[in-house]
């Protein structure tokens, strides 16, 4: 479920495909652009997606709900309590410097979205957070991930390091980024 709209009294159809949920005030700029016709005949009903999509990370997903949250839009932190969404990258290295200064476990949070919240992050800005506690960060779409020197460090990637997978990218440096098969490490 998006917290952000936990519940839809509305849902738009065009063609086969949801294209607006919500309620009517919020999908009235689409009903304005295109002819329609109302069916309330599911208007006592509860309706659930159907799980398509076989690249969802839904596995994942919970996993995640476990770890401090990052992303742009509202969403929960592992206590279940209510995090108002990071608008920017300035604003998501403010929240990972309050989880540092916390303890000297290492932080694994998860959410960022490179796109949403202005630029990627990187291994220099996440030492700049601390070069103490490991960090580690999960892009949204977690094919994307970020960590800072102590984190590199703590699971054995320096300069030398070899690996078959993933690659690494074109400066061929363990220590800058790499890249998996579906995966991008920016460290």
């Amino acid at each position: 479920m998006d917290l952000g709209r936990p519940t839809a009294t509305c849902v738009a159809v065009s063609d086969g495909k949801v294209v607006s949920v919500g309620d009517l005030k919020s999908i009235k700029p689409w009903l304005d652009r295109y002819e329609h016709e109302t069916n309330d005949s599911v208007k006592d009903k509860v309706l659930m997606p159907g799980f398509i999509d076989p690249h969802t990370h839904l596995r994942l997903s919970g996993t995640y709900m476990g770890l401090e949250y990052l992303g742009p839009i509202d969403s929960t932190d592992p206590a279940g309590r209510r995090v108002k969404g990071f608008p920017d990258r300035d604003t998501v290295l403010k929240r990972i410097k309050a989880l540092v200064s916390r303890s000297d476990d290492p932080v694994i949070a998860w959410g960022y979205d490179p796109g949403a919240q202005l630029g990627h992050l990187d291994r220099d800005m996440l030492d700049q957070v601390s070069t103490e506690v490991p960090i580690w960060v999960l892009a949204y779409a977690p094919h994307i991930e970020y960590t800072n020197s102590p984190m590199l460090e703590m699971i054995g990637v320096d300069q030398d390091t070899r690996l078959e997978e993933p690659k690494f990218a074109a400066y061929g440096d363990p220590t800058k980024t790499f890249h998996g098969r579906q995966r991008r490490l920016f460290i």
